[in-house]
């Protein structure tokens, strides 16, 4: 146990969310680690989010909200909570997702103690529109190895599918990811947030708490009748980066470890997977094809 001095600050970003951020804003309410800043910068919001930001700025004074004249995208929206947090530790929210009770003091507490790391995680699960849990992954704890080459491998090799991308959403020291974002910034390109993870675990370290504390919600349009169906990965390793963005998500993750002296080892891995993102968008494109041609000769 250790005392609650260390003040966290949550970044909130959102845009049109009336329908979920509710359920999120209560969850962060919830948290057992009580010292947090809640920054909310709405991006411009056309439906009634501002009405309820503002209801919940009457219930609890850590709670700050910024509204956006016009909406400035995701990434500069990202940028902004960075930029107007206060605490020690800093983490980034999405107005659709829902955290267990125990998700930032567990993060707190690794970083406590573990003066090295540079941010802290759990695992997770995929909810769908009404809560239902739709999806699972394999542990994250693979990217916690105390050797550099090792984690960086892992990581690196990770098809793109399997969740690694949420790991932008865990508790950070605030000064080590402004450091990061200064080198890999957030941005509109392919897997920008993957790259921004590795900026950060290369250089800092991640330690990953084993329970499932994160649920991140992917919309579905589905019945809420219909009994929740799991969303199942068939052949895992061929959805990884597609081949048309290739060269523009290499030189991304090569700028996220620009200075580390990675590059290299992150270059071959990179490159040894090129041949299975060929092979993937081929026979994606045949299968679409055969489908296509296979609905045209139905109608005949």
């Amino acid at each position: 146990m250790f005392n609650e001095r260390k003040l966290v600050s949550i970044g909130l970003v959102v845009f049109n969310g009336e329908d979920y951020i509710c359920q999120s804003l209560d969850s962060l309410l919830m948290q057992n680690y009580n010292n947090f800043e809640l920054i909310i910068s709405d991006n411009a919001s056309t439906d009634k989010t501002e009405e309820i930001c503002r209801k919940y700025i009457k219930k609890d004074g850590r709670i700050r909200y910024y509204r956006n004249r016009v909406n400035i995208g995701a990434p500069a929206n990202f940028e902004s909570v960075l930029r107007l947090a206060k605490g020690e530790y800093f983490m980034w929210a999405a107005h659709d997702d829902i955290w267990h009770p125990d998700f930032i003091f567990s993060c707190v507490s690794t970083l406590e103690k573990n003066q090295n790391l540079g941010v802290a995680f759990s695992n997770i699960i995929n909810i769908d529109s009404f809560g239902h849990a739709i999806r699972t992954y394999p542990s994250f704890r693979k990217f916690t190895n105390k050797s550099h080459f090792v984690r960086i491998f892992n990581y690196v090799k990770e098809p793109e599918i399997m969740g690694k991308a949420n790991i932008i959403y865990g508790v950070y020291r605030l000064e080590m990811c402004k450091k990061a974002w200064s080198i890999c910034p957030l941005s509109d390109k392919w897997g920008a947030d993957i790259a921004f993870v590795l900026a950060v675990i290369s250089r800092f370290g991640i330690c990953i708490d084993n329970r499932i504390l994160f649920q991140k919600r992917l919309i579905r349009n589905i019945d809420r009748r219909e009994s929740p169906s799991e969303i199942k990965i068939r052949y895992q390793c061929g959805y990884i980066f597609p081949i048309s963005k290739a060269i523009e998500y290499i030189k991304e993750n090569l700028k996220a470890v620009d200075g580390t002296g990675y590059s290299f080892f992150v270059l071959i891995i990179l490159l040894c997977r090129l041949p299975q993102a060929f092979l993937n968008n081929f026979f994606r494109k045949l299968k679409s094809l055969l489908n296509y041609s296979f609905k045209l000769t139905l109608t005949k």
